[in-house]
């Protein structure tokens, strides 16, 4: 099995002061990916927020810990085409059980990302919700329940 983390998922371990939330990364015998749209976005909201070197440490720590995937592959667009249709609810084959809406582009890119490659998505919103076994296995953690 292989996960892909969504931005918000590795936010959450790098704002984490206990280092609890560690536990989320590194599970036994797991290959670990990240899209390089969530790296963009991490070093954006870095760079747009002036965060310091110990917090930059962090990240780049735990990113030095994931594999980093490129989005060019042709297979990648097609789901992502899939994904925007589906969500819209304009795809001609699977009906979207809930009102149509609008996701980011990032988040298409990465819902596209592990949809292509068979991986589960490990998220701390609800943004995928509507996708989870429909193109892609989603494993939400609710930050507000994480150790307590």
């Amino acid at each position: 099995m292989a996960i892909l983390y969504d931005t918000n998922a590795i936010l959450f371990t790098v704002r984490d002061k206990t280092g609890q939330n560690q536990a989320l990364f590194n599970p036994s015998g797991v290959a670990e990916f990240v899209s390089i749209v969530t790296l963009a976005e991490l070093e954006s909201l870095a760079y747009r927020n002036g965060w310091g070197k110990p917090r930059l440490t962090d990240l780049y720590g735990l990113l030095s810990k994931v594999t980093v995937l490129d989005i060019s592959d042709p297979g990648l667009v097609y789901y992502y085409v899939q994904i925007d249709a589906y969500s819209q609810g304009k795809h001609k084959t699977k009906t979207l059980s809930q009102t149509a809406r609008n996701m980011g582009k990032n988040d298409l890119w990465i819902a596209a990302t592990a949809a292509f490659h068979s991986f589960r998505l490990i998220t701390t919103d609800k943004d995928f919700d509507h996708l989870n076994q429909v193109f892609v296995k989603v494993s939400y953690y609710d930050p507000g329940l994480l150790f307590r």
